[in-house]
């Protein structure tokens, strides 16, 4: 059993940050971070039925999310402690080479789907 945990703990490895509530955010995380998730508090058929009714409503907000795949109260206390429909945290990663430019291009999200600014930066 703990070495289960201990394996499954390391495949969530690089697909977490280390910043933010540590909730997984509902419309931006991957399906395999989900997946992954599940596998490690062995409640995969749960976080199987989170991707399949988000793949099959897009924009779906956590009470819709809650109402369609939790099957008793735990499940439902469950996705509310480990999920979230928003994030407060970003991270921005640049890649440069020596001899070339590096470009940064930064949007900042606002309330709606698109980005009420860019900002677009080149270092020499």
């Amino acid at each position: 059993e703990q070495g289960n945990i201990a394996n499954s703990l390391a495949d969530l490895q690089g697909l977490a940050t280390c910043w933010g509530s540590g909730q997984l955010n509902l419309q931006r995380a991957p399906d395999e971070n989900l997946h992954a998730f599940g596998r490690a508090i062995g409640r995969s058929g749960l976080y199987d039925r989170v991707v399949r009714e988000r793949r099959k409503q897009n924009h779906l907000n956590l009470p819709q999310l809650i109402a369609e795949v939790a099957a008793s109260s735990e499940d439902a206390e469950l996705l509310k402690e480990t999920l979230r429909s928003g994030s407060t945290s970003w991270g921005i990663v640049v890649q440069a080479e020596s001899g070339t430019p590096a470009v940064l291009f930064v949007l900042e999200r606002g309330t709606g789907n698109f980005a009420d600014r860019h900002s677009t930066f080149v270092f020499d």
